[in-house]
């Protein structure tokens, strides 16, 4: 999927879930996966390719407080992982 269709997900899961998130726009991060440049250091061998991962977050100040969202999503659109702080 294309990044615009990943960020397409993320605001439709924020708006039915969190939607004090809604009018703020998210910074992107791409999360990297790739294990192989640690199979020295771990003393193993590794396989697979690269998958590409990316974290959504929203940053929302309210007060002296700072409210955050996350939301992992992998290059297929599959929801990973949502924290979220109180």
């Amino acid at each position: 999927m294309k990044e615009n269709e990943l960020k397409k997900l993320c605001g439709e899961k924020v708006r039915s879930d969190f939607p004090e998130f809604i009018d703020i726009e998210p910074t992107i991060e791409t999360i990297d996966t790739d294990v192989k440049k640690y199979s020295k250091q771990l003393g193993r061998q590794f396989t697979g390719g690269e998958k590409k991962i990316y974290g959504y977050v929203y940053e929302k100040h309210v007060n002296n407080f700072k409210k955050i969202l996350r939301i992992v999503i992998d290059e297929n659109g599959n929801i990973i992982k949502i924290t979220h702080s109180k």
